[in-house]
């Protein structure tokens, strides 16, 4: 009886993993109109064309608005079959703060144009490439007549964070800041991805002059936490400018602390204060956008904790 109740208890705490799963894919794919959501599609580096697909949000309130691109990560399978991307727990904390938020999807992508490529092991040029597209995307919302683009941010996560990264070697005007979620390429077919990643740390720190802010977690199963380490190591030591926050274990997606509620109150000060310090919006304006607070923990015992099961003997009947 005992070795059932393990099974059972190991099959439920993977159940509710799989639905926890599902409902924050739910939660990207909805639609909400009361977020002033519609899709623009916009032209990426002009020196290699191609229409880029872009989720927007406004705020309610006046414009013209500060601007917040944000950069998607790559799921397992053929890019063209996924959604668009949303990331509505942080484009709904930057609506609170007063922001448009623009998420482009990378070339060969959802609904974007042209063909994904990861050059090999040359991973530093492919983050510049990339770079191209989102600094076209930035350059096109600064020119419209409700966006602020003296006052904007970009924020990547996983690959889009390191296209992110490689946005400060090129430089952007307007862009005051960087925010990288677990930032990083992951390219197997390169037997030396985790040294070449590294390296191009190092060379986009030399370049890029920008202020950075790096979120890393402890169990990241992309990009693992010692490889973030030491990217952000030879990043600072070249001349980067950046904050390591290492956030330690969160639920069971490190590498997507953003993808979920409950990552709120950890992340969200941290990005208050950098913001601040870069002189853009910082704090809540309207409350409306976040979901409402969690509740109290129980303090009851987690769902895989064997041993606070009473009783869990070969004896139970």
């Amino acid at each position: 009886m005992g070795n059932r109740i393990v099974t059972l208890v190991v099959i439920v705490s993977a159940a509710l993993q799989l639905m926890g799963e599902r409902l924050d894919a739910a939660v990207q794919n909805a639609s909400d109109a009361s977020l002033n959501e519609h899709t623009i599609y916009v032209t990426g580096d002009p020196a290699h064309p191609a229409l880029l697909q872009v989720t927007m949000f406004y705020p309610d309130g006046a414009s013209p608005f500060p601007l917040a691109i944000i950069n998607h990560s790559k799921a397992l399978g053929d890019p063209k079959n996924e959604p668009p991307y949303r990331s509505i727990f942080l484009s709904r904390y930057f609506l609170s703060r007063g922001y448009a938020v623009a998420l482009p999807m990378m070339r060969g992508f959802a609904g974007s144009g042209g063909v994904f490529r990861v050059n090999k092991c040359d991973l530093a040029g492919f983050g510049l490439t990339e770079a191209a597209d989102i600094a076209a995307v930035v350059k096109y919302m600064s020119g419209q007549v409700h966006i602020d683009g003296s006052r904007a941010i970009v924020v990547g996560v996983g690959l889009g964070g390191w296209n992110t990264l490689a946005l400060g070697v090129r430089g952007c005007p307007g862009v005051k800041g960087l925010i990288t979620f677990s930032a990083g390429i992951r390219e197997p077919a390169c037997a030396t991805w985790e040294e070449n990643l590294i390296a191009a740390s190092g060379d986009y720190g030399a370049r890029s002059r920008l202020l950075t802010l790096w979120f890393c977690g402890e169990d990241d199963d992309v990009v693992t936490a010692p490889t973030q380490r030491l990217m952000y190591q030879r990043y600072t030591e070249a001349g980067g400018k950046a904050e390591f926050v290492s956030y330690g274990s969160f639920k069971w997606a490190d590498h997507n602390i953003i993808g979920s509620q409950e990552g709120y109150p950890i992340w969200m000060p941290k990005v208050d204060a950098f913001l601040t310090e870069l002189g853009l919006p910082g704090r809540e304006l309207e409350s409306r956008y976040l979901p409402a607070e969690l509740p109290p923990a129980t303090n009851f015992a987690r769902i895989d904790d064997v041993n606070a099961i009473p009783n869990a003997t070969d004896k139970t009947k």
